[in-house]
C-alpha cells in the first residue's frame, strides 16, 4: 500500500529493497525483449505497480536516478507501455464485456 499512497515511508526503504524490487521489473522488461512474454500481457499484470514506482516522488531517492544507466531496461520498458496505453485501454474498453470473451481468449492465445 505504500505505492499505492505514494506513502512519505517509502523514503525509508534501504536501497537494496528498491533495487531489489526494480530489479523484478528489469528481469521483465528482459523477458519482454526476448518474446518470453507477451508485451500485453506484462502490462496488464504488473503495468499499475510500474507507473505507480516511477510516478512514485518518495520512492526515488533522487530522480536522477531514474535515468541512469543502471535502469535502462526498466525505463524502455516504461517508455513503451506509456507509447501502448492508448492502444490497450481502446482494446480493454472495446472488449470488457461478456460477449466477447472468445474474442479475447483467441487475441490473447490463453
Amino acid at each position: 500500500d505504500l505505492l499505492r499512497t505514494d506513502s512519505a515511508k517509502l523514503k525509508k526503504l534501504r536501497p537494496a529493497q528498491r533495487e531489489r524490487f526494480l530489479g523484478f521489473y528489469e528481469d521483465l522488461a528482459l523477458l519482454v525483449h526476448s518474446g518470453l512474454i507477451q508485451e500485453h500481457l506484462a502490462f496488464y499484470a504488473f503495468g499499475y505497480w510500474l507507473d505507480k514506482v516511477w510516478n512514485s516522488k518518495h520512492f526515488w531517492a533522487d530522480d536522477k536516478n531514474k535515468e541512469d544507466s543502471y535502469w535502462f531496461l526498466l525505463r524502455q520498458l516504461r517508455f513503451r507501455m506509456e507509447k501502448q496505453s492508448k492502444t490497450f485501454g481502446a482494446f480493454i474498453a472495446k472488449h470488457n464485456q461478456v460477449e466477447s470473451y472468445g474474442t479475447v481468449r483467441r487475441t490473447f492465445r490463453f
